[in-house]
Parts: structure tokens; sequence; C-alpha cells
């Protein structure tokens, strides 16, 4: 039926995005690795990270299933 020419587009379609964004990774990791070189914006990064998983560590302590 219809369906394997869809799964073969939406397989096709995922690959692009992926790719796609692995291309703007890459295209601004550089930039990002020099400007996380800094001590003062690598010690805001490291506590805003930080926080997220302290946050997220909280979060599932508290969910009950």
């Amino acid at each position: 039926g219809p369906t394997l020419p869809q799964f073969g587009i939406l397989v096709v379609t995922f690959a692009v995005i992926e790719v796609s964004w692995y291309l703007v990774y890459a295209s601004f990791g550089t930039r990002i690795g020099t400007t996380l070189k800094s001590q003062s914006v690598a010690k805001i990064f490291n506590r805003l990270t930080g926080g997220l998983f302290v946050g997220f560590g909280a979060m599932m302590a508290l969910v009950r299933h």
C-alpha cells in the first residue's frame, strides 16, 4: 500500500533535518568553543547547566508514579 512510500519520505525528511542540524552545530562549534574558553563565560555556563540538572533531579524526585 501507500505506507512504504510515506515511510520513505519520512526517513528522507528526518535525515535531511538531522544533517542540517549537524551542519549548524559544526559551523557554530568553533565560535562557541572560543567563547566558552573565557573563564567568566564558562563559569556562568556551568552554573546554568548545573542548575538545570539540579532542577530536573528535583522534579524527578517529586514525580509520583
